[in-house]
């Protein structure tokens, strides 16, 4: 089975359940940056003090180098196992295709904005911008990817899966 963005019926929650998110966004984005830059073997260190056990197993299924189908598929079957809903369903959701992203080489840039587009709010957005600026001292830079680009980053994901 995989998860798209139309099964939204999981995701349903309030905004401020939403930005209990905001650490695994960070979390996916710096293991995709380690990835892009020192390679996949690289990322065995940090997802060792991972204390999401759902992350850390995703992290390590993409570690192992398997195929980003195989991850999808792995990581799809313990989501529907789960009967996670709310937030807990879209943090694992979030997981599923940041692993994917990451397993594909998708740059680290696109798969934050991907999952910041997945919490279908602006101003969550720009609160995970600030609280990402209140997690480290450089500002954030102007990205210059669009809406367009993300859909077709989520779509790209779904349709290799």
């Amino acid at each position: 089975m995989q998860l798209t963005l139309s099964d939204r019926k999981f995701f349903e929650c309030t905004a401020e359940k939403k930005a209990d998110c905001f650490p695994t966004i960070k979390a996916l984005t710096d293991f995709a940056t380690t990835a892009r830059t020192k390679g996949l073997l690289a990322l065995e260190d940090p997802v060792n003090k991972c204390e999401d056990p759902f992350l850390k197993y995703a992290i390590l299924l993409v570690v192992d180098a398997n195929d980003p189908d195989k991850v999808d598929e792995l990581l799809s079957q313990h989501f529907v196992l789960s009967s996670a809903t709310g937030a807990d369903a879209l943090r694992m959701f979030m997981i599923i295709r940041g692993a994917r992203s990451i397993s594909c080489g998708t740059n680290p840039r696109l798969i934050e904005e991907m999952l910041l587009f997945m919490l279908a709010d602006d101003d969550l957005s720009k609160q995970y911008c600030d609280w990402k600026q209140s997690m480290q001292s450089v500002p954030e830079q102007p990205n210059g990817i669009t809406h367009a680009d993300i859909e077709a980053a989520i779509k790209g994901a779904e349709n290799n899966g």
